[in-house]
């Protein structure tokens, strides 16, 4: 193994959202008839609902830090209480930050409807998806795939 290939990925990773009970990779609804057993592995992917992320050593999560800490000082330095509704906003911010796409996010888990249609992806709606408290179990997905550094960093194929 060379050591210098075990250098992080500071592009996007891909994360395949689980089942938050089951722990099974979770995939759209092929369609009606469709059986998915019999899906290649490429349409299989097609199907899988993930969110793309940054890791903990990329510059837009370093900034986020950088900028929370700045909020925190200044809050102090004013005189006023650092309150936890403070931490989780600026907790959010930096899931917001570090989320830079997905595919087929169904849009009722942005919008809190039945709508199991895939949504396009922008900054406002993983917001809105990460405000979601029926949904909390994608935030936690994400928030822990983000720090998780062997997300990032690729395995070498050299030994």
């Amino acid at each position: 193994m060379s050591l210098t290939s075990l250098r992080a990925d500071l592009g996007g990773q891909r994360l395949h959202l689980r089942h938050p009970t089951e722990g099974t990779p979770l995939f759209r609804d092929p369609g009606e008839g469709v059986d998915f057993s019999k899906l290649t592995d490429a349409e299989k992917q097609a199907l899988a609902v993930t969110i793309t992320l940054l890791g903990k050593d990329s510059d837009i999560y370093k900034s986020a830090q950088r900028r929370a800490q700045a909020a925190f000082r200044e809050t102090i330095q004013a005189g006023q209480k650092w309150l936890p509704a403070d931490d989780e906003r600026m907790a959010e911010q930096q899931l917001v930050d570090c989320t830079v796409g997905w595919g087929n996010v169904p849009a009722g888990w942005v919008d809190l409807t039945d709508n199991e249609a895939p949504i396009d992806f922008t900054k406002e709606r993983a917001r809105a998806l990460f405000r979601n408290g029926e949904y909390g179990w994608v935030k936690d997905q994400v928030s822990r795939f983000i720090e998780d550094r062997a997300n990032f960093v690729k395995a070498s194929s050299e030994t």
